[in-house]
């Protein structure tokens, strides 16, 4: 997965958390970050 790809994915997950409050979206969010692995928790 490229950067620009991440980062669009990124961006569309937390534009519908915004819009929804649904936190799955943050989830999705995490999720990306993990199977590139960036998130160093």
């Amino acid at each position: 997965m490229t950067s620009l790809v991440r980062l669009e994915l990124i961006a569309q997950s937390y534009e519908k958390y915004i819009r929804t409050g649904d936190i799955e979206h943050l989830e999705d969010v995490e999720r990306i970050l993990e199977y590139d692995g960036i998130d160093s928790d």
